[in-house]
């Protein structure tokens, strides 16, 4: 349970957007994109993993206006074709010497950081977008407000413990225990006698003589 709120990522509004990339398209439908750093040098990706400088790999060409139009197989798309494109681009998640990155709009990837952090010695989760913590309690990790984490987590009952609790625990035994145990059993009485006479009543008149007739 741990394990799926640490892989939960979120986009931080101070994470800045990295330039914008351009797509390029194999014939067998194979995405690359390319992007420009600070410094003006090209990088693409291949999968989820942005590849050396674009220089360092080699077969690509460029157009007359110097822009690249070919990444080897893969050629590039105009905008209009990006854009039908956007559905498969937001379920990428690109790794960067470390940095993972996801589709921030239509032209720019942005770094996703971690939403929960569990801190072991606390038994805390956590949630690094608002600074909440969440501690353990009834099988889930929950917050000042009462607010749960999903999914939770399973935990012991106690087996013959309860028992125990049931006729030592000052706030269940005495009074509480045994109101609630009468009306258990009276209910259980009051609505089986209910039933049956119920039943037996109708089964008489429907063989009452004059109806049969």
């Amino acid at each position: 349970m741990i394990e799926q709120l640490e892989k939960r990522m979120y986009a931080a509004p101070e994470a800045a957007k990295h330039p914008p990339f351009v797509l390029f398209e194999a014939p067998d439908q194979q995405l690359t994109l390319l992007f420009t750093d600070h410094r003006g040098r090209q990088f693409a990706s291949k999968g989820d993993i942005i590849l050396p400088p674009l220089e360092e790999i080699g077969d690509y060409d460029f157009d007359q206006a110097g822009q690249v139009v070919r990444i080897g197989g893969a050629q590039r798309l105009e905008r209009r074709e990006v854009l039908k494109r956007i559905a498969l681009l937001q379920k990428l998640r690109l790794n960067w010497d470390g940095v993972e990155l996801q589709l921030a709009d239509a032209a720019h990837f942005q770094e996703l950081k971690p939403r929960y952090t569990y801190l072991d010695a606390q038994d805390r989760v956590i949630d690094n977008r608002t600074g909440t913590g969440y501690t353990p309690l009834n099988g889930y990790f929950t917050d000042a407000n009462g607010e749960r984490l999903l999914p939770g987590y399973r935990i012991h009952v106690g087996g013959f413990a309860n028992y125990l609790r049931l006729l030592t625990n000052k706030a269940i035994a005495g009074p509480p225990f045994a109101q609630v145990f009468a009306w258990t059993f009276t209910w259980a009485f009051f609505s089986v006698a209910l039933t049956f006479t119920l039943g037996l009543l109708l089964a008489l008149i429907l063989n009452h003589p004059p109806i049969l007739n």
